[in-house]
């Protein structure tokens, strides 16, 4: 990327971004963020070349040497690059946002251009894909403290151990129960037993009355690129495995049991999606496996006998075709 001035200058203008303060944090008055950032004896960091530097992010301007005494020259880069610059400033002029809503969670994995501008998160979605395309190894701009539950179960019908996950609409995505850490949680098993609470709120659970909380592990992390809010970020996780004392949980509508096969390979057996970055990465340092650890429910839990049919409808196709097929067999030796 090119720089109107210095590299210098255009590092002050990274860091006045940086350096506005998050959304949870006190307002800054301009006039303090500006003297942090920029020094009273720097004549070449003015309004202007701070705009310039940071229209640069799309290159759309060429820069020439300037005459003796005088900062280099500018003019667009091309035809594209004008009608570039007078959309901005028809945006200006007409009053109109770029981009908005700063305030829906979720974003769309295959965005049209319209819909890549419909909202901050699906914006920054678009903006870090590019960022991490041009440098793999960018970092993370956002850190995050995430416990998730590891819920085990028999369920009737199937043979095989499955675990709970819940559908994130915001993410798009199947998820372990659990979720990142809040300014008022005071550590990480709080973050657990809220989350419990708030994302299986039809069994009213109390921790430690209702269940137990064994810890996995605590020392694994990923990288990748928010779904709900759009950014690069770390994933700092802790797995609890609820042993509960309850003998069933009841559960909601985005509530599903996975088999571990599932699991591990982060989609269900019709197509959607499972976003646990590290569960495979527990799989291989807790001993035994997920599949060795006990049951977090002793009972069976239960579920209609139509979900049954839904999930095994091939089976059921093949044992009823066997029956008729018996019953033509005998009719058919009785008409002899």
């Amino acid at each position: 990327m090119s720089h109107l001035v210095s590299p210098e200058t255009f590092g002050m203008v990274a860091e006045l971004l940086e350096r506005i303060p998050r959304f949870d944090e006190q307002a800054l008055e301009i006039e303090k963020l500006n003297s942090d950032v920029f020094p009273e004896d720097s004549p070449l960091v003015t309004p202007t070349v701070a705009l310039l530097e940071m229209l640069q992010l799309w290159e759309p301007i060429d820069t020439f040497p300037g005459a003796s005494g005088h900062g280099p020259k500018v003019r667009a880069k091309s035809l594209a690059a004008t009608c570039f610059l007078r959309s901005l400033a028809a945006f200006l002029r007409q009053g109109v946002s770029i981009v908005s809503d700063w305030e829906r969670k979720g974003v769309r994995r295959a965005a049209s251009d319209i819909q890549a501008l419909e909202s901050g998160a699906q914006f920054l979605y678009a903006l870090e894909r590019k960022r991490i395309k041009e440098d793999p190894e960018s970092p993370p701009i956002r850190h995050v403290i995430v416990a998730k539950a590891i819920i085990k179960a028999r369920i009737r019908g199937r043979h095989e151990s499955v675990y709970l996950v819940q559908y994130d609409p915001a993410a798009g995505q199947f998820q372990l129960i659990g979720g990142q850490r809040r300014a008022t949680d005071k550590d990480v098993q709080t973050v657990m037993t809220r989350e419990i609470r708030e994302e299986l709120p039809l069994n009213n659970l109390q921790h430690p009355d209702d269940y137990e909380l064994n810890e996995l592990r605590s020392d694994l992390k990923y990288e990748s690129i928010s779904t709900t809010y759009g950014p690069l970020s770390e994933y700092r996780m802790t797995f609890f495995q609820p042993m509960f004392s309850v003998q069933e949980l009841t559960l909601g509508p985005n509530d599903r049991w996975v088999t571990l096969k599932e699991l591990l390979a982060g989609e269900t057996h019709d197509g959607h999606r499972i976003g646990e970055g590290c569960v495979g990465d527990l799989d291989n340092r807790i001993a035994n496996g997920i599949d060795g650890l006990p049951q977090s429910l002793t009972k069976v839990q239960s579920r209609s006998w139509r979900a049954i049919a839904r999930e095994r409808r091939w089976e059921i196709i093949s044992i009823l075709l066997g029956i008729i097929a018996i019953i033509l067999g005998v009719v058919f030796f009785a008409l002899r």
